[in-house]
């Protein structure tokens, strides 16, 4: 399996493009979200039909892979810690900040839905593309893995 990531920025822009084009410009996200999805499906489906298909849908929701669960709290905790300290160093240096505080209840459950059917997109493409060589990404992915020994010279197999 040939995956390559010009390929896969090709199609994500070529999927993107006439939606930048017809889409209104006040919208406050872009309709084009769903493209690194669509890509990834249509590489993997070309490359490995439908099974590869289900596979790269079923590593979205692979989060029983996490073996040590000290990951979750980053995971979860670190956009809500971000976002506090910006508050805190935006107090510190003695810019504008609201009153009140806006909270909107009712739409907290819709973006939660909203931004992880986005993550899923997201994913989706991370996982069709190498991010980086299969040497140098094993060994982060798997703690057993051994890259193999360099030859020392050409002859050597």
């Amino acid at each position: 399996m040939i995956r390559s990531p010009l390929r896969f920025f090709v199609l994500v822009f070529a999927l993107s493009t006439p939606i930048w084009l017809i889409q209104l410009r006040d919208w406050p996200i872009t309709a084009s979200v769903g493209a690194p999805l669509k890509a990834a499906l249509i590489l993997v489906y070309r490359e490995e039909g439908g099974g590869g298909v289900r596979r790269l849908l079923g590593r979205i929701f692979d989060q029983w892979r996490i073996r040590d669960r000290l990951w979750y709290g980053p995971i979860i905790f670190l956009m809500p810690v971000v976002f506090l300290l910006t508050y805190g160093v935006m107090r510190l240096m003695g810019l504008p900040l609201p009153n009140e505080p806006y909270i909107p209840l009712v739409q907290i459950p819709l973006l939660l839905v909203l931004f992880f059917i986005l993550a899923i997109g997201e994913e989706a493409g991370g996982l069709t593309i190498p991010a980086c060589p299969p040497w140098v990404c094993s060994g982060a992915a798997d703690p057993g893995y051994r890259a193999p020994r360099p030859r020392s010279s050409p002859r050597e197999a």
